[in-house]
């Protein structure tokens, strides 16, 4: 196994180094026990005394440091800054207790607990409990009971894994907890340099303790009893040697005694094997343990070590199972956008090349309009200039007229007989006036060179400054219009809308029989399309999706359709045995002389159905009867004869529609062999029309305000001197008029 790739698994948050003999916090995460003290706060400044873990060097310098620590936390406590009593009581009753509890470097309780249950909710603030909150960023404040962090459970998994790994770093061998010939652990708080030969290791305060030093400095009474003491072995336990075995050496050698050691931990109250687990508490137990405390008896769920090691392991390689699998299928994604990231190169010149197109097309665009343009301007000038020439050769004429008068009457102003004069001035003076009025409006006309025509491009060049790449998103979801759903004979025509159409490329419509997966039954751009359904009578599901080329929006409401009307011929199940079937159902006659009624194999409760009944035999001026009807129509008389037919009874020369035995709408025309009866049922609007040979026959519609809810049967009454045949399932005629 390659283990630098859980080297990250095996890193410590805080220190961000391997984990120096891991703990395992209330919330499931793992820290250094000596980096626990990080985490933890108390609102009584005294009540916990956070000292950092000593190193494991046994040098003179580190173990003074601590020492001098160890003496100024006593000295604060002793001063009674912010102590309460049960703290004071803890150190009036052995100050050497605290003196070595801060010397360790553990966060001390004022009593000697060993409760098991020592994780509190939030109401331990009340109490001015210390707390602890995890270095991991989502996890919340847990408080803790009078142990603090010497609740916490070694994480002994972890340190056999960091031995393996710390073993595979490593260059050389490294010694095993079987091996005779490795240093033994050293005393941490020996003053010489030599050190003593450690002969306990404890597990809350993470240092190694010869005999004289556990004797002085962690006695089994007080604030201590609780702390576990693990035994060393001095003929088969590893040991630390600073001055040969490099900081790695020296960490697998402490991970792997530790763990080692607590491999051959037994219950540190009763000596018993634990055979019994907390999940609550996280805790093992054994026989004893469960005996004597009631609270896991009665509260707890406690259940056997073996058994719910086995059931944890199962549901622990499912996880892993699933995780694998989800790898795998990223591994593989990852291969695929790999791959697809290599047409990106493709794509941005297929796009250049789109880009270039269009902007050819547009600036050849430019140039043609601006020879329609110039081409536009020219026939304006043209215009002009012969509206200029036009004018100046009226003006001219004017001119010239006005001219001859004043010349003409100079002479009629030499003239001295004054009746020649009066006979014919007044007629020349009216034509003067109606020149001069002539050339006053002349001059008064507007004129200009300019040309009344303007070209505005600014419009244009907005759009082309504008002009830039969109950065294309998936559609939104499109909305199936149902209430626009129009079924025809078993044709479906759905229609949708979408509030994103200009993003949108193409849609993708999806149907489903009951019970079965969705299947494409449209693909391409248009809002509307028409479906025709193989299988009738029966329960469908829409759903839609748009999709461009950024990718797909999500499915629409589905719509569920009741697909209805399609193929069907005549039914004589529950005719009488006088009726005559042939031509697979479609042709139908009688051997009775009365009529006799007959229904077709499928009913109607929505939709719009057309079908036509084709007269083959017509004989002796019969009545036969076109129409609807419920399943419990009289059969035994003429077509709507009772409440539950409407009809349309025709002889040769005229026909009434018929309903309960009420006779209406009377109107001429009527049938003969060869003769076509049509049939319009409508159930979205409730009406029934009727057509012979393609021409409206009564009013359209013939019957309107059908009932609710009621299903409709194709039918028909004959006799023997009739014989007719059915055309199911056809396209319904054109809307038109009623007949005169």
């Amino acid at each position: 196994m390659d283990y630098k790739r859980i080297e990250s698994e095996l890193r410590c948050v805080v220190c961000c180094d391997l984990f120096k003999y891991p703990v395992m916090l209330p919330c499931g995460h793992n820290i250094c026990a000596g980096c626990s003290d990080k985490c933890l706060s108390n609102p009584n400044s005294a009540a916990h005394i956070t000292v950092s873990s000593p190193a494991s060097s046994t040098s003179s310098s580190n173990s003074q440091a601590s020492r001098r620590l160890s003496q100024e936390s006593l000295e604060k406590l002793q001063q009674g800054d912010g102590v309460d009593k049960d703290v004071h009581s803890a150190l009036e009753s052995d100050q050497i207790s605290m003196v070595s509890d801060a010397d360790s470097g553990v966060v001390c309780g004022s009593s000697a607990s060993n409760k098991r249950d020592s994780f509190l909710s939030a109401n331990g603030s009340e109490r001015g409990l210390s707390s602890l909150t995890c270095p991991y960023s989502r996890c919340q404040k847990v408080f803790l009971s009078e142990e603090g962090k010497a609740s916490f459970p070694p994480n002994r998994l972890m340190m056999k894994i960091l031995s393996k790994y710390t073993s595979s770093m490593l260059s050389s061998p490294v010694s095993t907890p079987t091996s005779s010939s490795a240093f033994p652990p050293l005393c941490q708080l020996c003053e010489n340099d030599s050190g003593k030969v450690a002969v306990v290791f404890c597990q809350q305060c993470d240092i190694y303790y010869c005999q004289a030093c556990r004797d002085s400095f962690h006695p089994q009474r007080g604030p201590l009893v609780a702390h576990k003491l693990l035994p060393l072995d001095k003929g088969s336990l590893p040991g630390l040697s600073p001055a040969k075995d490099s900081p790695q050496q020296q960490l697998l050698l402490h991970n792997t005694y530790v763990s080692a050691a607590l491999e051959q931990q037994k219950c540190p109250l009763h000596s018993h094997e634990y055979t019994m687990y907390c999940t609550p508490c996280r805790l093992p137990l054994c026989w004893r343990c469960l005996e004597k405390d009631t609270l896991h008896q009665e509260q707890h769920d406690v259940q056997s070590l073996q058994g719910l090691s086995k059931a944890r392991k199962a549901e622990f390689s499912r996880a892993l199972q699933l995780l694998s699998e989800k790898s795998k299928r990223m591994t593989e994604w990852i291969c695929r956008v790999k791959t697809a990231s290599a047409r990106i190169a493709e794509v941005e010149l297929d796009i250049e090349a789109s880009i270039t197109a269009q902007c050819d097309d547009l600036i050849g665009l430019v140039q043609d309009q601006k020879h329609r343009l110039l081409q536009s301007l020219h026939c304006f000038k043209d215009h002009k200039l012969q509206e200029v020439r036009d004018n100046a050769t009226e003006c001219t004429s004017t001119l010239q007229q006005a001219t001859a008068q004043i010349q003409f009457g100079i002479e009629v102003l030499k003239e001295t007989e004054a009746v020649n004069f009066l006979q014919f001035s007044a007629p020349l003076h009216m034509r003067i006036a109606e020149t001069s009025l002539a050339l006053e409006q002349q001059l008064k006309q507007p004129w200009s060179p300019e040309l009344s025509v303007r070209f505005d491009s600014r419009p244009l060049l907005h759009m082309l400054q504008n002009l830039q790449l969109q950065q294309v998103v998936p559609p939104s979801t499109p909305r199936l219009n149902i209430e626009d759903c129009r079924i025809v004979n078993g044709h479906i025509t759905l229609s949708w809308a979408s509030q994103d159409q200009q993003n949108t490329d193409f849609y993708i419509l999806e149907i489903a029989e009951s019970g079965n997966p969705f299947t494409t039954a449209y693909h391409g751009p248009d809002t509307c399309c028409s479906l025709n359904f193989a299988s009738h009578n029966m329960i469908y599901q829409a759903r839609l999706k748009a999709v461009n080329i950024a990718g797909e929006s999500p499915y629409s409401n589905i719509a569920t359709l009741h697909v209805e009307g399609g193929y069907f011929t005549w039914d004589t199940s529950k005719a009488s045995s006088e009726v005559i079937v042939g031509n697979e159902g479609l042709t139908l006659t009688s051997s009775a002389s009365e009529d006799l009624v007959v229904l077709g194999t499928s009913g109607f409760v929505q939709g719009v159905h057309y079908w036509e009944v084709h007269v083959d035999r017509y004989d002796n001026h019969p009545d036969p009867a076109f129409g609807i009807a419920t399943a419990s129509v009289k059969r035994d008389s003429m077509l709507g004869k009772d409440s539950n037919a409407w009809a349309l009874y025709i002889d040769m020369n005229r026909s009434w529609c018929i309903h309960s035995n009420k006779h209406v709408n009377r109107q001429d025309g009527g049938i003969s062999a060869g003769c076509v009866v049509g049939l319009l049922l409508d159930l979205d609007e409730r009406t029934l029309s009727f057509y012979v040979n393609d021409e409206p026959q009564a009013p359209i519609p013939a019957f309107d305000n059908l009932p609710q809810g009621l299903v409709f049967y194709p039918a028909v009454s004959i006799n023997r001197n009739v014989q007719v045949t059915l055309r199911p399932c056809l396209d319904p005629p054109s809307p038109t008029s009623s007949p005169a």
